[in-house]
């Protein structure tokens, strides 16, 4: 009893919970200090590294649990709302999701505690490769979800933007946590000796000089004016038949507002039409019609739906008309949202409910089409989740897209903190491939991006807004990041993982202190 009671009172694991969760207040949206990201993981390293192997995976574990608790909590408050579950079962779901995702940081603290008792020096060296590798693997495995990863911190950070399209945000992450290992044999040794400063001088030097080095990107060869609508369509009413008249009043009214400003391409956010265009009706007849009437390229999200195989297979689309009145293209979502677009096997489970309404689960797209048209430039369209994914962004650039456009609906979230993380992506999404990026969010918040991802024009939250924005085009083609980013987290991991074994196999060289 008095050694459980003791561990209990052990400061350590509180004081980790509590960093990681200050970390997670103050350096993501909407505060944005992002600097103090860069040191999240120094505290869990230094104290891993004099540790057995199962204390230091319990030490990350706890960390990322204050970490990823306190930067999702937004979760609990929607699925409450739009999942119909009670409170402490909301509660709970959030609780389930953090556990999960601190394994990554937990396998961090279990690969330096394992490395530190033969070699601590080589064990706080080795940390930002796995802490990249398994960032890596968390932005891929079971779909993948980056949300987190440093470098969405640094989405407003100029130096950590001129990375962007040499290395990604892969990279980003390598670099910054690498400066990490100083503060980090600070912590563990009491002083920071030359072998210390090996690893961050290395990051600081590779951060400058890519930083310093001539812009990647070719000159831009034309512009094109984009008009942007935020329709502030309540969440509760965008799917009740009775409102969509008023639905569409209001964004044919925001868009006929825009016309003075000459816009030659105007987006609507995710599902800002709620209902199937594809049937063809009065209310369809209305949106080509719009189009001709503003003479404008018109791109919205609304539901779609593909026959296959004799049956219907139901997607999250976005569709563009000409300025004549006429169907141009239609993209539709690949990466689906996990129980929010589809259910995860959900032949064996079908007591779970998605939260979003619609016909059905929705299906995957064919891949990644980019849009285009005679006279408009070729669009890279990511559909609200997509944006967290460099990967997709990345495709569009290689397909010839010289303009990346995300449409979303936030309104899913709120006023929490939810919307300004999910908008700082893709500043990053603007400054990896070189293209600018325009945002259409229903509640906010849109915004557009130039090519180096600084933010050009900006929406207020829970506004009813529509605006007018000029940006640079590129030449189609991909940045450096394209080939490089790729393979940085693969390679971190197996060269830590490999590393590690040998480190384990071999005789232990060092006593432990």
């Amino acid at each position: 009893m008095a050694a459980t009671g003791s561990r209990w009172l052990d400061p350590g694991p509180w004081a980790l919970a509590a960093w990681g969760a200050l970390v997670a207040v103050t350096a993501f949206p909407p505060a944005s200090l992002g600097p103090l990201a860069l040191a999240l993981p120094a505290p869990l390293w230094a104290l891993a590294v004099r540790c057995e192997p199962r204390r230091g995976f319990l030490l990350g574990w706890i960390q990322g649990l204050g970490f990823f608790g306190a930067l999702l909590w937004w979760i609990a408050p929607t699925v409450a709302r739009y999942g119909g579950l009670p409170w402490p079962a909301a509660v709970g779901c959030v609780a389930l999701l953090a556990a999960y995702l601190a394994l990554y940081p937990g396998a961090c603290g279990w690969a330096c505690a394992a490395v530190g008792r033969r070699r601590p020096g080589l064990a706080l060296a080795l940390a930002p490769f796995v802490w990249t590798g398994l960032e890596g693997v968390r932005g891929w495995a079971l779909t993948g979800f980056p949300w987190g990863d440093v470098a969405q911190a640094l989405w407003n950070q100029p130096l950590a933007l001129r990375l962007a399209p040499w290395v990604g945000a892969d990279g980003i992450r390598l670099v910054g946590v690498g400066l990490a290992v100083a503060p980090a044999w600070l912590l563990a040794r009491g002083a920071v000796s030359t072998r210390a400063l090996a690893v961050p001088t290395v990051a600081a030097l590779t951060w400058a000089g890519l930083a310093l080095a001539p812009s990647p990107l070719p000159p831009a060869d034309a512009t094109l004016r984009v008009g942007v609508v935020q329709g502030n369509i309540d969440q509760a009413q965008k799917w009740d038949r009775a409102y969509r008249r008023v639905t569409l009043d209001i964004y044919e009214r925001l868009t006929l507002d825009l016309v003075p400003r000459r816009p030659q391409l105007v987006v609507w956010p995710e599902t800002a039409v709620p209902l199937s265009v594809q049937d063809g009706g009065p209310e369809t007849s209305r949106l080509l019609a719009l189009a001709r009437r503003a003479g404008v390229w018109l791109l919205f999200g609304a539901p779609g739906y593909e026959r296959v195989d004799g049956r219907v297979e139901y997607r999250n689309s976005v569709f563009l008309v000409t300025p004549e009145g006429t169907w141009a293209g239609r993209y539709d979502k690949v990466h689906l949202v996990p129980f929010g677009e589809y259910v995860p096997f959900g032949r064996y489970l079908p007591f779970l409910k998605k939260m979003v309404e619609g016909a059905g689960d929705f299906s995957p797209g064919p891949g990644v089409r980019p849009l285009s048209g005679p006279g408009l430039p070729t669009l890279g369209p990511l559909i609200c989740f997509e944006g967290i994914f460099p990967g997709l962004a990345a495709r569009h650039a290689e397909q010839g897209a010289r303009l990346l456009v995300v449409v979303t609906n936030d309104a899913w979230f709120g006023r929490t903190p939810a919307p300004y993380q999910h908008l700082a992506f893709a500043a990053l999404r603007a400054a990896e491939t070189g293209l600018p990026l325009v945002r259409a969010a229903n509640t906010g918040v849109s915004a557009v991006f130039d090519r180096r991802g600084r933010p050009l024009t900006t929406t207020v939250l829970g506004a009813r807004d529509a605006f007018v924005a000029e940006v640079e085009l590129p030449p189609p083609g991909p940045t450096p990041q394209a080939a490089v980013r790729p393979w940085i987290s693969p390679t971190s991991l197996a060269l830590a993982g490999l590393t590690v074994f040998a480190i384990l196999r071999g005789p232990r060289r060092h006593p432990r202190t």
